[in-house]
């Protein structure tokens, strides 16, 4: 059986009155088990840290910018604006606010140390759980992060004491055979030493785990490359066919995304 842990984004929040992240997360589950671990069990484990993330106030933070007015007032008249403009103000409306609200959630997290703790218990909890269950069936352990989840994980997986924590509660040596971390700030962040184990020069390799790789994709702009700046990290680009206003939130409802790491997989030899 499969262990996959799954730690998510700043894009998602549970909404009440709303079934949008259980949806999101039904629709993960089924397009790796359709085209990642098809014909296998799995089990999927999917911590939720966003209510304890940094839910801003948006109200006065954004220009107001309507889709629908032209600029200059009422009167068509008055000003005739080109496609290109009209795509860039839609374009903006459409970024800014997931711009704003990843940069919030990121601050919080990196400068608020006892929410940060509160965030890793969460995530620690589920690997745990993900990890007792690999090591009881001989299953694969696969860690997946979006985003500032990935950035999560590498907070956890960059520090020798957590290893050590993590492994003195299980009883055994705690080393997933794989993170996946996708669509993510970790250059950036490392660049600015704001995880635990941030150091001058090259981040060295993670030996807590078997495999890192790190999928970015050129048209998602809170995504950025590892290459260069981690030691012993395969790096893949990946284009899902989303535009730019969408590219950082569709790795995980395109089946072209599952069916390139499928194939990652069967290289590696992690799935026959």
């Amino acid at each position: 059986m499969y262990h996959v842990v799954f730690v998510h984004g700043v894009s998602v929040r549970k909404i009440p009155g709303s079934d949008s992240y259980d949806k999101a997360k039904a629709l993960r589950h089924k397009l790796f088990s359709k085209h990642c671990f098809r014909g296998s069990a799995t089990a999927y484990y999917d911590p939720y840290w966003g209510g304890d993330a940094a839910d801003l106030d948006l109200d006065g933070i954004f220009l107001d910018m309507p889709y629908g007015n032209t600029l200059g007032g009422a009167d068509a008249g008055e000003a005739v604006r080109s496609m290109t403009e009209i795509w860039a103000e839609r374009l903006t409306n459409s970024l800014t606010p997931a711009i704003a609200i990843f940069l919030g959630d990121a601050f919080v997290y990196f400068h608020d140390s006892p929410r940060r703790e509160r965030i890793l218990e969460v995530v620690r909890y589920d690997l745990i759980r993900a990890a007792k269950g690999a090591h009881e069936d001989g299953g694969p352990l696969v860690l997946v992060g979006h985003s500032q989840g990935a950035n999560i994980l590498y907070d956890i997986l960059s520090v020798p004491q957590e290893i050590d924590s993590l492994s003195e509660e299980l009883g055994f040596r705690f080393q997933p055979d794989l993170f996946l971390s996708v669509g993510t700030q970790l250059g950036l962040f490392e660049e600015l030493n704001l995880f635990k184990s941030s150091r001058s020069g090259v981040a060295p390799r993670l030996t807590s785990v078997k495999k890192w790789w790190h999928v970015y994709n050129r048209a998602d702009v809170l995504s950025f490359a590892a290459e260069g700046i981690f030691e012993g990290v395969e790096q893949f680009s990946i284009d899902t066919g989303a535009d730019l206003s969408e590219a950082h939130g569709s790795y995980f409802d395109r089946p072209i995304f599952f069916q390139q790491l499928r194939k990652q997989l069967e290289i590696s030899g992690l799935v026959q």
